[in-house]
């Protein structure tokens, strides 16, 4: 471990913590367009000050960013959508996914 620690392949230690069983059983993905007015670190960033956002990922396709969301119930995703993401300048179009089960492995790299 504090081998890694130097080499700075790890990058931190957390708790894996149930977001449903701390009241936020939502997971959703939302995928975003945005316009070129606002540069995208500023889109960025401000989506990250929103409680509800766990992540942003700039990708490549038809998307800029892919977000996704920890939710308490859908009235809270409507109030996302509506009051902060719609109202952003940036903003351009986006498609919501709600997900339904997730399953996760560990990465390949786990078995070295």
């Amino acid at each position: 471990m504090e081998r890694l620690e130097q080499a700075q392949v790890l990058r931190g230690y957390h708790a894996d913590a149930d977001p449903a069983a701390m009241g936020y059983p939502l997971q959703c993905l939302m995928a975003l367009q945005t316009t070129q007015a606002t540069p995208l670190e500023e889109t960025i960033e401000r989506l990250l000050e929103l409680p509800a956002v766990a992540e942003v990922f700039v990708v490549t396709g038809q998307w800029d960013l892919l977000v996704r969301l920890q939710l308490a119930d859908q009235s809270e995703l409507e109030s996302v959508l509506l009051d902060d993401v719609w109202s952003m300048p940036s903003f351009r179009h986006s498609e919501t996914i709600m997900v339904l089960r997730e399953r996760r492995r560990l990465p390949r790299w786990a078995d070295d």
